[in-house]
């Protein structure tokens, strides 16, 4: 393992464009992954807020009548109500 490791060091050393694109791309897979990251997380936080409307009018007792999908957000129409949009 440590062979291999030394054959890719002393070839990106011996081709400076070569290591130049792989520090590049190691940077873009990094920018990439935190957006990943950041996304997964605004998910997890609508998610959650989600949980936590639907909850709410579970133990309030109004029940909700419809779902509509509209673009990024959901309508809600609960009964008696007006109607909410969630994330």
């Amino acid at each position: 393992v440590e062979s291999d490791e030394s054959t890719i060091v002393d070839s990106l050393i011996k081709d400076p464009q070569k290591l130049k694109d792989k520090l590049r791309q190691s940077r873009v897979d990094r920018e990439q992954l935190n957006q990943l990251q950041q996304n997964y997380l605004r998910l997890l936080e609508q998610y959650a807020e989600a949980e936590n409307f639907i909850d709410m009018f579970r133990l309030s007792g109004q029940g909700v009548i419809s779902v509509t999908p509209n673009t990024n957000m959901f309508q809600v129409l609960v009964l008696n109500c007006c109607r909410f949009n969630l994330f």
